[in-house]
């Protein structure tokens, strides 16, 4: 198993964090590590191992809390697989498909495990100062914990623990100049969800994706055009615990073919809720990719909330028949064209003095069904006739 661990030292690092939390399973998010010669946070072997580590390899990532008063202490959040690693100077970043929320029940129990299974490779207190960034490994390979996930609260059950441990951590909680809303989305479709809940198990369809443009976007969600779904965003405000009169807002902002009905703004002003966003894509476009926005703000313009904005990306698809419509339209318009432009007097014992009525009313009625067709073609393309 790959071990992942982020302390929320930098910025970068706390986004990334509420990042993991955030995305649906399936999503692909990266996570960077110095790997220099001099205080490199990935061992010379275990970057040996990322070059033939597989896809299936199971992965578990860890929010390390660095100013614990008993020294470093740890706090799982999100189960995933690896994707695949790059080397980009004196940095790696690892790709992971993140997958099920997961949360020990005895936390207690979780670090003894932890530090069993990886000795002293983990991130720890050195010298006794929480600052020294000379402190272990923030990506390792080790054995997988006895019956870690038989013993752990899953999904949302999960993600209410780890919120409720990790608030009252010094990197996370609340002050004057800033704050933290927590949230999780989860996409469906109107009718036949793209989720599943079974046994407390969410599975989603999300399919990976790199750009070569943007290597930001590692995944998107599929949706088909003219098609409604609901994204349901559950979230956690533990600044309303301090004060009731705390709120801050989840602003969303739909770009590139993506609509959203409804009002824009989710004002968090409650411990703890869920709410449901309808969204589509524009009529007139098709493979595409979308892009969903979300920035978090406070009605005091002095704090910031939750350090960075988060994207979802989405991928604008034709349904499955949409080719078999276009095929038996075109079909049906040869069919109109052929029959319009006959010559009927060739037909045996056709009768010539018939002709001027039958030709007059029967291509009318064709010609009618030829324009009719036309337009459900336009239509199918989704342009409007100019």
């Amino acid at each position: 198993m790959i071990y992942i661990f982020n302390s929320a030292y930098r910025t970068k690092y706390t986004e990334n964090i509420i990042r993991t939390l955030f995305f649906p399973d399936g999503w692909i998010n990266k996570y960077r590590f110095r790997c220099a010669q001099e205080n490199s946070l990935v061992s010379n072997e275990d970057l040996m191992k990322f070059n033939i580590v597989e896809k299936v390899e199971e992965v578990l990532i860890t929010f390390v809390d660095r100013f614990s008063a008993n020294g470093y202490y740890y706090y799982p959040v999100r189960m995933g697989t690896f994707y695949k690693k790059e080397i980009i100077g004196d940095n790696i970043f690892i790709y992971v498909k993140l997958g099920k929320l997961i949360f020990p029940r005895n936390i207690q129990t979780f670090q003894t495990g932890l530090l069993n299974i990886t000795k002293s490779a983990l991130p720890h207190l050195t010298g006794g100062d929480p600052n020294n960034e000379n402190d272990g490994r923030y990506a390792l390979f080790a054995d997988k914990i006895e019956n870690f996930e038989e013993e752990c609260y899953l999904n949302y059950d999960a993600f209410n623990n780890f919120v409720d441990n990790i608030k009252r951590t010094l990197r996370f909680t609340p002050t004057q100049i800033q704050d933290f809303v927590f949230a999780h989305c989860v996409l469906e479709k109107e009718k036949n969800a793209f989720t599943t809940f079974i046994n407390n198990k969410i599975k989603f369809l999300c399919k990976p994706l790199v750009s070569v443009k943007n290597k930001d976007i590692l995944s998107y969600f599929p949706i088909i055009k003219n098609k409604n779904y609901k994204l349901k965003i559950y979230y956690k405000y533990p600044s309303q615990e301090i004060n009731v009169n705390n709120n801050c807002n989840i602003n969303l902002d739909g770009y590139d073919n993506i609509n959203i009905a409804g009002d824009k703004m989710i004002n968090a002003n409650s411990r703890f809720e869920n709410t449901e966003i309808n969204i589509s894509s524009h009529s007139d476009k098709r493979n595409f990719i979308g892009n969903l926005n979300f920035t978090f703000s406070s009605p005091d313009e002095n704090k910031i909330v939750n350090v960075a904005p988060i994207d979802l990306q989405f991928k604008i698809f034709e349904s499955k028949s949409y080719f078999l419509k276009l095929f038996i339209l075109l079909l049906f318009y040869t069919i109109f064209t052929i029959a319009l432009t006959y010559d009927y007097t060739k037909i045996p014992s056709f009768n010539i003095n018939d002709y001027l009525t039958f030709n007059t009313f029967f291509k009318l009625f064709l010609a009618i069904g030829q324009a009719f067709n036309l337009i459900l073609i336009i239509k199918l393309f989704g342009k409007k006739p100019s």
